[in-house]
């Protein structure tokens, strides 16, 4: 049996009405649809920038290899310069060593 002690000054009746109101329902369930629809929304633009970077990616890969064909071709003819260069300081010492030889 539970013993009620009660003061003098306490109101005779007290109750404690545990229902839950229409209003806080509907707004818990309206914060989160709000929720919901803002990561919806935000995860449809971090999507849009990932593939906006990935094409900017691709586009920047095009290029570097591109570069690197450009590179590659005037190493090349670099090399083809330099050999020639060699080759000509070859005949001008040639031809003044000859020429010395001359006098």
């Amino acid at each position: 049996m539970i013993s009620t002690h009660t003061r003098e000054t306490d109101p005779d009746a007290v109750t404690i009405d545990r229902k839950i109101p229409l209003w806080g329902v509907l707004s818990v369930v309206g914060g989160l649809l709000v929720q919901a629809v803002l990561v919806w929304n935000g995860q449809a633009l971090q999507a849009a920038e990932i593939r906006h970077q990935s094409d900017q990616i691709q586009d920047l890969t095009q290029q570097v290899k591109a570069m690197a064909a450009l590179m590659a071709a005037k190493d090349g003819i670099d090399i083809k310069q330099d050999l020639r260069i060699d080759e000509l300081g070859r005949r001008v010492t040639a031809l003044e060593g000859a020429k010395e030889n001359r006098r």
